[in-house]
């Protein structure tokens, strides 16, 4: 859901900056900057989501019974350092 967000969230407003409010591109260089909006657009979402991704797979893997990572905060800013 996250993921989604920053997706469409990045790539509504570029698509309308770089593709809907040009007129005159041929057909080829409309379906160049769709495409290139899109990569855009995933590169900026991954960015975001990609820490947060991390930590709920540290979550995920750890054992219930002897959670190694038990602040999901100094997590985060570890991995933000690196």
């Amino acid at each position: 859901m996250f993921y989604g967000g920053a997706l469409f969230g990045t790539y509504l407003p570029l698509k309308k900056k770089y593709v809907d409010d040009k007129e005159g591109i041929s057909q080829t260089m409309r379906y160049f900057r769709l495409a290139t909006v899109g990569a855009a657009s995933g590169i900026a979402a991954w960015t975001v989501c990609y820490p947060f991704d991390i930590i709920k797979s540290m979550i995920q893997g750890e054992s219930l019974s002897m959670p190694r990572h038990r602040n999901n905060t100094r997590k985060f800013m570890k991995i933000m350092k690196t």
